[in-house]
């Protein structure tokens, strides 16, 4: 990784890069509510690689089940997410590639969204896919 994505851990987060992250940008996972939408935000890192973090990991995890609880309440008009990285590109049984989550962690995260009540999630990562 070069540039930001080095400087705030890239694919492999430390409590380091992740303390410097949080003290420049804030929180790296939280949820909001914006005109009766539900969003919540994660750090998807910790899903590709939390080899320095597995505490952090299994916090956000723990907070996430408590969110997607209140996503599943459905009193919100949507409930959204937002994640750097993609679960997947084109199609949910495709192949681990660097740009999307593996299995069968993809496949506990869809069920686990599609349960809830997600209706969309918002990811970036993938930098092929910009237009002009």
């Amino acid at each position: 990784s070069s540039g930001i994505n080095a400087e705030y851990g890239g694919n492999s987060p430390t409590e380091e890069t992740v303390t410097k992250y949080r003290s420049d940008f804030g929180d790296d996972w939280f949820s909001f509510v914006c005109n009766g939408v539900f969003c919540i935000v994660l750090n998807s890192q910790y899903y590709e690689d939390s080899t320095h973090v597995p505490e952090l990991a299994v916090e956000q995890e723990q907070w996430l089940d408590q969110q997607l609880e209140t996503a599943r309440s459905r009193k919100y008009k949507h409930s959204l997410l937002f994640q750097h990285i993609p679960l997947f590109l084109q199609n949910p049984d495709e192949e681990k590639v660097y740009y999307n989550y593996s299995q069968p962690l993809r496949e506990t995260m869809l069920k686990k969204f599609a349960d809830a009540g997600i209706s969309k999630i918002f990811c970036g990562h993938y930098h092929r896919n910009a237009g002009g």
